[in-house]
């Protein structure tokens, strides 16, 4: 179906001088449906394949980098009567992480 036909729901006919250009330009070039269709076919599962190698390339970086911050957290011990940032969660001052 074309995208005309789905936008206006009736078929959309050239004129004739078009319809004979594109006609003459299909024999041109030679045009085989089905051999389109296959090579259409075979574009689209490259580009499946594509897309399920840079998912798990995002993942494995995400893991990665994951891994490099939270080693760069520092460890604190805290002491009794030390001073410390208590955040209050009914406050909602810093809608964020903190």
């Amino acid at each position: 179906m074309s995208p005309y036909r789905i936008v206006f729901d009736k078929k959309f006919h050239l004129p004739i001088e078009l319809e004979h250009k594109a006609f003459g330009a299909l024999k041109f070039l030679n045009f085989n449906s089905k051999l389109s269709g296959k090579n259409r076919l075979r574009q689209l599962n490259e580009l499946d394949e594509l897309t399920l190698i840079v998912y798990e390339n995002e993942t494995l970086y995400k893991e990665r980098r994951k891994r490099w911050h939270n080693t760069r957290i520092k460890q604190r011990q805290f002491q009794v009567k030390e001073k410390v940032l208590v955040y209050n969660s009914c406050l909602h001052l810093f809608p964020g992480k903190l």
